[in-house]
């Protein structure tokens, strides 16, 4: 609760600047006058502290949440092996459980610390900045509101792709993780019967298998990437274009606007990961939930 709080009063300070940012313009250089310049320095010198003092706060919560979250399921997992049946083991290999195990509950943790911050950081930022920018000028924030749904279904395009991608990766270190435990505990074994060629074989293939999976999740983020400033860079000119009447009377709003428009874009690319990481931790809580089971 304290985490989200404080992340939720971040937040609003990060909205609040470009509104400082107006009034300096809109008053100061404008208007020629100094006359709250005082108070303005130390209201806004408080709100960069508030807001530095609500973000080391809220990132603290969430490293305590994740280290807290993956000492619990892990503990209970490595309580759980304790009590099964030797088949279990020998179905299943000493690298899928150690895999289960770690690299499961690491996810599982990211989840509930980092991406629920994420999804208030931003949610909150792409809330806060349309409302306000409604509130100054409405028929401008809805121009510039109107590429979020496009940004949306071309992010959710790629994001479909590296959700699959994704999988394969996790699915492939599993089995990288069982070649190295089996080669490492078997090597009696292997030395005895002279396989060495082929478990180096196989363990190639899977290495050659995962890197070419994971250049081709390379290349989806990377097109991913693109797509992003390509709307940032819609967003900027949709308030360059049609913003420049405000310009001519109030500066400060025009450059408020040009804040906010670049600001959203970061938001809703996060919205979308945050999704697709629910998504592909899905898989995680499931084997980790199988291997309690």
């Amino acid at each position: 609760a304290i985490m989200v709080f404080c992340g939720l009063a971040g937040t609003a300070m990060d909205i609040a600047l470009p509104l400082f940012q107006r009034y300096a313009l809109n008053h100061f250089i404008a208007g020629g006058t100094l006359d709250t310049l005082p108070l303005f320095i130390v209201i806004y010198v408080l709100a960069i502290f508030a807001a530095a003092g609500a973000t080391f706060i809220a990132c603290k919560g969430a490293m305590t949440v994740e280290v807290s979250m993956n000492r619990d399921l892990r503990n209970a997992a490595f309580s759980h092996l304790q009590t099964l049946s030797f088949s279990y083991f020998n179905q299943n290999s000493v690298g899928y459980i150690h895999s289960r195990i770690m690299s499961d509950t690491s996810r599982i943790g990211g989840l509930v610390s980092w991406t629920l911050m994420d999804c208030v950081w931003h949610m909150s930022y792409l809330i806060g900045a349309v409302a306000v920018m409604l509130i100054i000028n409405a028929r401008l924030a809805l121009m510039v509101t109107a590429i979020l749904p496009l940004l949306v279904i071309l992010f959710s395009l790629f994001e479909k792709k590296l959700i699959i991608a994704n999988r394969n990766i996790r699915e492939l270190n599993s089995r990288i993780t069982g070649d190295f435990n089996e080669a490492i505990t078997g090597a009696k074994t292997i030395k005895t019967l002279t396989i060495e060629d082929r478990v180096a074989r196989d363990f190639v293939a899977d290495t050659q298998e995962y890197r070419n999976t994971s250049v081709h999740a390379a290349r989806l983020r990377g097109g991913f990437s693109v797509t992003m400033h390509l709307a940032s860079s819609m967003a900027l000119a949709i308030v360059l274009w049609k913003g420049g009447y405000i310009a001519a009377s109030e500066v400060g709003t025009f450059s408020m606007f040009m804040s906010y428009a670049q600001g959203m874009m970061e938001p809703v690319r996060w919205i979308v990961d945050a999704i697709s990481d629910v998504i592909t931790t899905q898989v995680n809580i499931e084997r980790l939930t199988r291997l309690i089971n």
